[in-house]
């Protein structure tokens, strides 16, 4: 708050604070939740067969129950090559949030 009044020192500096107090208080919250799902996901996870996934440098719990969410039963894949089409797209989603572009 001390770097808003710094940066907002104009007539509406007090409707922008009061914004920007409202808006820190959203992310507060977001981010209780997110530690909630996480700690639910850190005591589901090791009973599924995707726990092994978390091994995998950068991959924690949330991406490992995600990657498992979407494949779903992996008894209903014969190879893991059946699996490939879907993972790519997965993987491609990946490096889009993270402002990569494939080629």
């Amino acid at each position: 708050m001390a770097a808003a009044r710094q940066a907002l020192p104009a007539a509406d500096a007090a409707v922008a604070r009061e914004a920007i107090g409202s808006d820190l208080a959203l992310l507060a919250e977001i981010d209780r939740h997110l530690a909630f799902i996480a700690d639910a996901l850190e005591r589901v996870l090791p009973d599924t067969p995707f726990d092994v996934l978390t091994t995998t440098p950068g991959w924690a719990i949330i991406r490992a129950a995600g990657y498992g969410g979407a494949l779903g039963d992996p008894a209903r894949w014969e190879t893991a090559s059946q699996v490939e089409p879907d993972r790519a797209r997965w993987v491609v989603g990946l490096y889009h949030a993270a402002g990569v572009r494939l080629r």
